[in-house]
């Protein structure tokens, strides 16, 4: 977790954090959304069970008590990571779209039913419009891997 040394340094001099440091920080928070999802999965679970004894008063009211306090925990993380989600969510939309783009653009033009299409005479045209689209698509991937977009 959070150590009360970085805890300071964020307080006193933000600058002085390095990347790989925000980094493990951001795994961390990463990790406690995924536990208390599974948590609050659990506790829902136990709180829907036909179990006799989990239907007892009390052990009831301290399913029911730690739901609540699971949820109010699963608020403040997401208010750490929410924004952080939708960031990724969206980046990965743009890296579909712009690998997709392309390639409808490329099947489009050549699926026309016209004729006089470059490489429709010849004999692996079609292999290379194909070789052509997966090199366009791996060149992309390999560019948005370079600039950090699947971090």
């Amino acid at each position: 977790m959070l150590s009360a040394s970085m805890a300071k340094i964020l307080n006193e001099d933000p600058g002085a954090i390095h990347a790989g440091d925000l980094t493990k920080l951001h795994r961390q928070v990463d990790k406690l959304v995924s536990l208390i999802e599974n948590q609050l999965y659990c506790i829902a679970g136990l709180n829907a069970s036909d179990n006799a004894a989990l239907q007892e008063p009390h052990r009831k009211t301290y399913i029911q008590d730690l739901a609540s306090e699971v949820e109010l925990a699963q608020r403040g993380i997401y208010r750490l990571a929410g924004s952080d989600r939708v960031e990724k969510r969206l980046r990965i939309l743009a890296i579909v779209s712009a690998i997709t783009l392309p390639l409808g653009l490329i099947a489009g033009l050549l699926g026309m039913n016209v004729g006089g299409l470059p490489g429709s005479m010849f004999r692996y045209g079609f292999m290379i419009v194909i070789v052509l689209m997966v090199a366009i698509a791996v060149v992309e991937l390999w560019y948005f891997k370079r600039k950090g977009w699947f971090d």
